[in-house]
């Protein structure tokens, strides 16, 4: 139940697909409705492992060792740290140099997308862990 300054709570609504966390925040909505960050993180990391998976095997071929790290990383759940980030970085820089054949250009440029989604998604998480422990220790100060 949602109090509000009417004599009676008012019954929880669901988010609207349309609207942002933030206005949903703003408009009453519980926080534990807000889709968890590092999931959703995760989820990306884990889309962008299938697209390059879907890749002919000679697309990756000298990238080997960074996919399996990489893989190996989003498997533990640990896409938050500069390793991932380097090691996609070090994969899309591969990618970009392949010639691609009609018939897979599509899946090199979804590849090359969600990759690059996953990267954006993991600086963008760290430098909010930063902010919220940069705010915390100066708030125990």
């Amino acid at each position: 139940m949602i109090l509000t300054g009417s004599a009676e709570p008012q019954p929880l609504r669901p988010l609207d697909e349309g609207r942002s966390a933030r206005n949903s925040a703003l408009n009453g909505c519980p926080m534990f409705q807000q889709p968890n960050r590092i999931d959703t993180l995760n989820t990306i990391a884990h889309k962008a492992i299938d697209a390059l998976d879907a890749l002919p095997a000679d697309a990756l071929r000298g990238a080997e060792r960074d996919r399996n790290f990489c893989e190996r990383l989003v498997v533990e759940g640990d896409v938050f740290g500069v390793e991932f980030r380097e090691a996609g970085a070090e994969i899309l820089r591969h990618l970009a140099r392949i010639e691609p054949e009609e018939r897979f250009a599509r899946d090199l440029d979804r590849a090359m997308r969600r990759l690059r989604e996953a990267i954006n998604a993991s600086y963008s998480m760290a430098v909010a862990f930063g902010a919220e422990c940069t705010t915390s220790i100066q708030r125990a100060a």
